[in-house]
C-alpha cells in the first residue's frame, strides 16, 4: 500500500473514511477482498507471498492499513510488514499495548508506516512509523505515502484535498472513490528526492501509477459509520491498467451473526465474499 487518506471524526456520523491504493508489482500474487480462509474473522486483501496485508479489518473493528518507506538501498528486514496487519487483527493485546510492543520490535521490519485502531467501542488511532514514536492521532484529516506522516508529497496533498472538498458536500461513494484514479503525474519542481532518480520519482508521483511492472493494484474506499456499521469497496486493476474487479462488502461491528452484504460481487457475477 503506497498511499492513505482518512478522514477521522470530520464526518458527521461517520467516525472513519479511508480512500487507499495499493501500488505493488503485478506479478506479486495477491488474493482480492475477502474473509481470509485461515482466519475468518480478517477482511481484506491478502499477500499470498508472505502471508500478510496491506489493509485490513476485523469483525470486532480492529483496523489497520500500512505503506512502505521509501528508503532505497535499507536492510531488509527478517519479517514481512504485512504481518503487523495480520498479527494486531489476532492480538488479544490491547491497541495502546500492541503499539508499545511494535516499537520495540521496529527492527524486525523494513521501514514502514501503519494506522491502526479499535472501532468497537470509542473511537482510537494510532500512528507508528520504522523511524519515529507512536503517536495517538487526533481528529483531522490525514496522508500518508512512502514517507513519515507530516513529509507531504505532491500527491498526498492532492488526495487529502480531493477528499476534504468532498466530504464537505455529502458522503458519496462514487465521488471519492474516483479520486484515486488520478494519473496526473507531478511537476518536476515538486518532486521529492528519496533517491530513486528523478524519471522514477515522475512516474511514482500520480495518486494513481500506471506502469506494467510496478503500479496501482487496488484501490479501497472503507466507511465506519456510529452505529459500528462498515462498508469496503475495492477495485482491483490488472496490468494493462483496466478494472479487472470490482466488489464490496458490508458488515455490522460485533455483530452476533454471520449477516452481510455482497451486492456488487453477485451483480457482477463475481465470487462472493463469504465467510466460511
Amino acid at each position: 500500500m503506497c498511499l492513505i487518506a482518512l478522514s477521522y471524526q470530520q464526518q458527521k456520523g461517520f467516525p472513519l473514511v479511508l480512500l487507499a491504493n495499493r501500488d505493488e508489482l503485478h506479478q506479486r500474487e495477491t488474493s482480492r477482498l475477502a474473509f481470509w480462509p485461515d482466519a475468518p474473522e480478517i477482511l481484506g486483501g491478502k499477500d499470498l507471498e508472505a502471508g500478510g496485508s496491506w489493509l485490513a479489518i476485523n469483525r470486532n473493528g480492529r483496523f489497520a492499513v500500512l505503506t512502505n518507506l521509501r528508503r532505497p538501498g535499507q536492510t531488509k528486514g527478517p519479517r514481512s510488514r504485512g504481518l503487523i496487519i495480520k498479527d494486531y487483527l489476532t492480538s488479544n493485546l490491547s491497541t495502546e499495548a500492541f503499539v508499545e510492543q511494535l516499537s520495540n520490535d521496529r527492527a524486525l521490519y523494513s521501514g514502514f508506516n501503519i494506522v491502526l485502531g479499535d472501532f468497537s467501542t470509542d473511537c482510537q488511532l494510532w500512528y507508528l512509523s520504522s523511524e519515529t514514536t507512536p503517536r495517538e492521532l487526533a481528529p483531522g484529516n490525514y496522508a500518508i505515502s512512502n514517507e513519515v506522516l507530516g513529509d507531504n508529497w505532491p500527491k498526498t496533498e492532492k488526495l487529502k484535498q480531493g477528499m476534504v472538498e468532498s466530504l464537505s458536500q455529502e458522503l458519496n461513494e462514487k465521488a471519492l472513490m474516483a479520486l484515486l484514479e488520478n494519473r496526473q503525474q507531478a511537476e518536476k519542481s515538486q518532486l521529492p528526492n528519496t533517491g530513486v532518480g528523478e524519471e522514477m520519482e515522475q512516474l511514482l508521483s500520480p495518486i494513481f501509477i500506471a506502469n506494467g511492472i510496478y503500479g496501482t493494484r487496488c484501490s479501497t474506499y472503507l466507511a465506519i459509520n456510529h452505529k459500528g456499521f462498515l462498508r469496503m469497496r475495492e477495485h482491483s486493476w490488472d496490468v494493462q491498467q483496466q478494472l479487472s474487479d470490482n466488489r464490496s462488502v458490508e458488515f455490522l461491528i460485533n455483530a452476533e451473526d454471520d449477516s452481510f452484504l455482497c451486492s456488487d460481487a453477485l451483480q457482477n457475477n463475481l465470487d462472493c465474499c463469504s465467510i466460511d
